[in-house]
């Protein structure tokens, strides 16, 4: 009885906890909807729902959300660390217990920026492209323009109330300038999409203002490697690459997957391969199209091939080596600018060996994009300058709508 009685007192004091923490979540909410809307993001704070949950319980939304839209596993990393996140399903931003002390106004900013994209563009027709296709390279794209674009709002509130100016000024500035911007340290996968896409939108800001800026939402670039290299954007267009079914094969394997996975996902894969980020930036730079096919036998083994073209034979060759120097699963057989990366058992891998011979893919000696490859790998080598350097002669301040 009186374990009971302890339960049900513990139970009631939760309670009262939860219904205080949301009281005043609610309250900074609406403080900080109304100082996005003084600096142009209007915000209805009234169709936003607030959900406290468990880490348990917002990993389990997370998911639930990534499954049904078939995402990249590494989408899904860091969920447990998360404070927030915003769920465009139910137009609520959903909140860690207990995470009002450890929760900044720059944190929720970036949150109920999101919300703004929903109210004023809706989130169906931002994810229009990637759900007519369900394509990696889409989803990436959308993902890069959709948290790029919270991260440069985030800037534009920061500096209009005076929070870390002078340090997200040098930060921005750092990452534009910088043409290999994640080569100053290690990254998270997961960190990509922020830290590039912000880079992206910055680089619009930099030509046409936040009207540029809202733009790329609903008119999304060819590709990502236009995203990752911005310099390349309206000019280094991807090849349709040649990748034929393995039709008849003696294996009786059956195709399941044929898709284009993009330099995002390449550049992705790699740091998950414990590339570190300037390697693996590198090594993905001068990709310019590519063709996943995937197989899958009765005994449900599976078949992997990945042709994957680039500008340059250099930039075939830069991706052979990092994968070699960490012993990646699979051979690769380079064909001039094409790599054709196969995960096979030993007997299907000579027969499929043999029609890939039989099958080649040259690309087109593309000039231009080989230039803007070159000009991109010579200004990289000097990034070590700006990784060290404590002041740029520009900083870039992102301003009000």
């Amino acid at each position: 009885m009186k374990n009971y009685l302890l339960l049900t007192i513990l139970l009631l004091i939760s309670c009262d906890s939860d219904k205080k923490e949301k009281q005043n979540l609610y309250s900074l909410i609406n403080e900080i909807s109304q100082e996005l809307k003084e600096i142009g993001f209007v915000i209805d704070p009234d169709d936003i729902n607030l959900e406290l949950r468990s880490a348990k319980e917002m990993s389990a939304i997370h998911n639930k959300v990534a499954d049904k839209a078939n995402f990249s596993k590494y989408n899904n990393e860091d969920t447990d660390m998360r404070l927030a996140f915003y769920d465009s399903n139910s137009q609520s931003i959903v909140l860690k217990k207990g995470s009002l002390r450890l929760l900044n106004k720059s944190y929720l900013a970036h949150e109920l920026v999101h919300a703004y994209q929903d109210q004023k563009w809706d989130f169906n027709n931002i994810w229009q492209p990637f759900h007519k296709s369900s394509s990696e390279e889409d989803f990436n794209i959308i993902t890069y323009l959709v948290e790029g674009y919270a991260e440069l709002a985030k800037l534009a509130y920061e500096n209009h109330y005076g929070l870390s100016r002078d340090a997200s000024s040098h930060y921005l500035s750092k990452l534009v300038f910088m043409k290999c911007a994640i080569c100053d340290e290690n990254n998270r996968s997961s960190t990509l999409p922020y830290k590039l896409g912000l880079r992206f939108m910055a680089h619009l800001y930099q030509q046409g203002g936040w009207a540029l800026v809202d733009n790329a939402l609903l008119n999304i670039p060819s590709s990502s490697e236009q995203i990752l290299h911005p310099d390349k954007l309206n000019k280094d267009l991807p090849q349709s690459v040649f990748l034929p079914i393995w039709k008849d094969n003696p294996f009786d394997l059956k195709l399941i997957s044929d898709s284009s996975k993009g330099e995002a996902y390449l550049l992705n894969k790699l740091i998950n391969m414990s590339l570190s980020s300037n390697e693996a930036f590198l090594a993905a730079s001068g990709w310019d199209g590519d063709r996943l096919h995937l197989y899958k036998s009765k005994n449900q083994d599976e078949v992997l091939v990945w042709r994957i073209v680039f500008d340059r034979d250099s930039d075939a060759n830069q991706l052979e080596r990092s994968l070699k120097n960490i012993n990646a699963a699979g051979i690769r057989i380079k064909n001039a600018a094409t790599i054709d990366w196969i995960i096979a058992d030993n007997q299907v891998l000579q027969a499929i060996k043999v029609f890939l011979s039989q099958n080649p893919f040259i690309p087109d000696n593309n000039q231009p994009d080989m230039q803007s490859t070159q000009e991109q790998e010579t200004n990289s080598k000097q990034d070590d300058f700006l990784i060290k350097s404590a002041y740029f002669k520009d900083k870039l301040v992102i301003k009000a709508k």
